[in-house]
């Protein structure tokens, strides 16, 4: 499936393309490719609901310091600049050579396309 120019998605299903303007993306079940467009985007992760084993999501056009990645449902005590460092366990983000690939802790991915870790903060990120 292929969406553009709509305003919300929630748990589209396995294998979609979704393109957006300044959207709430939700990844859900399934290995998707999400891209957010123009605008301020956010790509939204629910927990047991996305990153499951097995899972690769691509974010094609992360727009650090614009764009945000919210972890839903995983925790509203979690503080993201404590995760972003390594203190916090719920997942860890490495540099490849396609992007900043983020590992979860329930068996998923997502990769950051043509963003590295370096570029990334804690900002970047949000937990509920």
């Amino acid at each position: 499936n292929n969406l553009r120019g709509v305003i919300e998605i929630n748990q589209p299903s396995a294998k979609d393309a979704i393109i957006g303007g300044d959207d709430i993306i939700t990844g859900g079940r399934g290995s998707d490719t999400l891209v957010g467009g123009s605008g301020a985007d956010k790509f939204v992760f629910k927990r047991n609901e996305s990153l499951l084993t097995g899972e690769f999501d691509v974010i094609k056009d992360f727009e650090v310091g614009v764009d945000k990645f919210e972890f839903q449902g995983w925790g509203n005590n979690i503080n993201a600049s404590r995760w972003f460092n390594n203190e916090i366990s719920q997942g860890g983000i490495i540099d490849t050579q396609d992007g900043a690939l983020f590992r979860s802790d329930y068996g998923g991915t997502v990769l950051f396309k043509d963003v590295s870790v370096v570029d990334l903060s804690y900002s970047d990120f949000r937990f509920s």
